[in-house]
């Protein structure tokens, strides 16, 4: 059942604050929590687009990469796709494998400890909603979902960089002109709408949650006067 708060306003209509069962809002963080781990299946990282190809690379051949939060977070490799015929005769983009298109396996990206905070962090927040205090428990969930945006910023970026310092030259370093001696293409590796995903429901959790634990003036009806 639902609580409701009744009271009189100046007009003397009589007015009620419903408010949803406590164990339904005790479900909000975990699922937001969740979303957030569903996420990092999306694709965090990208690259390079066809207007950072060198014009006289031939239209047939547009390498790109894709990295997904679990990737950048636990390690991994990326998705590369190319444009490829198909059995219909019509050029698509399609996925193709490293060894397919330059005959040797890709470095895999290795994990770190920002990856690892993520995922503690994360499930810290999933925990903390069988936490009976209510005001704990908010405290709790803040710090682990505006924490877990840091990490997760720090994921981003370092491993943006470790993937245009190792990871482009030796994959596609002939083909746009980069080395591993020039200074880091990190204009060639582009954020992706998984990670501003994730980062926008880690940042709306926490700042929600900061409002519950702090506390705030409580509003206390007035009684209706007698006549």
């Amino acid at each position: 059942m639902s609580d409701a708060t009744l009271w009189v306003d100046e007009r003397g209509l009589v007015m009620a604050d419903i408010a949803a069962p406590r164990w339904a809002w005790r479900l909000v963080s975990p699922a937001g929590f969740a979303l957030v781990f569903a996420c990092l299946w999306l694709p965090f990282l990208f690259g390079p687009t066809r207007s950072q190809l060198p014009p006289e690379l031939p239209p047939i051949f547009e390498p790109s990469f894709t990295y997904s939060g679990v990737d950048l977070t636990l390690g991994g490799s990326a998705d590369l796709v190319t444009l490829q015929w198909q059995p219909d005769q019509s050029l698509r983009a399609g996925p193709i494998s490293d060894r397919d298109l330059f005959g040797r396996p890709q470095p895999r990206l290795r994990g770190g400890v920002y990856g690892t905070a993520v995922i503690i962090l994360l499930g810290a927040g999933l925990l903390a909603a069988l936490l009976p205090v209510a005001r704990v428990r908010a405290i709790i969930v803040a710090g682990a979902a505006l924490f877990a945006a840091l990490a997760l910023l720090a994921v981003e970026l370092t491993q943006r960089r470790a993937v245009a310092a190792t990871v482009l030259p030796d994959l596609l370093g002939t083909f746009i002109g980069v080395s591993r001696t020039a200074p880091l293409p990190v204009q060639y590796v582009s954020f992706r709408y998984g990670f501003y995903l994730a980062m926008g429901l880690l940042i709306v959790i926490g700042f929600a949650h900061v409002a519950i634990a702090v506390p705030g003036r409580t509003r206390v009806p007035e009684e209706p006067a007698l006549t």
